[in-house]
């Protein structure tokens, strides 16, 4: 079922939904959506506009962000193992507690982006640099 049509203005506050794993929101302006809890594993949120949107505690595993606009978004708590962030804008976006395991953060933009706590083994960081557990 298409939720919401590419290309539109409408924001997923309009759309009312709990469950949007594996939708395709690209291009979308998705700008302070509140995605607390959902289920968006595959989603893809490429090129959208997703600045100050509220992603606490979803589940964004293998999820799609890549050259989204993230600046002030809330990832708190928020499973992103192996999603793409390359090229993402994420300027401020809140990181903390969130599980990044094997995501690909190349090119991204990280500045003042809290990720204290952050799970980042496994995470890419550029072409051939992974983070890794370092061993005792």
């Amino acid at each position: 079922m298409n939720i919401i049509h590419k290309r539109s203005r409408h924001t997923v506050a309009e759309v009312n939904a709990t469950k949007l794993a594996g939708a395709d929101l690209s291009f979308r302006n998705l700008r302070e959506a509140d995605f607390r809890g959902m289920d968006l594993r595959g989603t893809n949120f490429a090129y959208a506009e997703v600045q100050g949107a509220d992603f606490r505690g979803a589940d964004l595993r293998g999820a799609n962000f890549c050259n989204a606009s993230l600046q002030e978004a809330d990832f708190y708590d928020a499973d992103c193992r192996k999603a793409c962030f390359q090229s993402a804008r994420c300027g401020g976006a809140n990181f903390m507690d969130t599980d990044m395991r094997g995501a690909d953060l190349t090119m991204a933009m990280m500045v003042a982006a809290p990720l204290s706590a952050a799970n980042l083994n496994g995470a890419i960081i550029a072409p051939g640099w992974v983070i890794r557990r370092a061993s005792k």
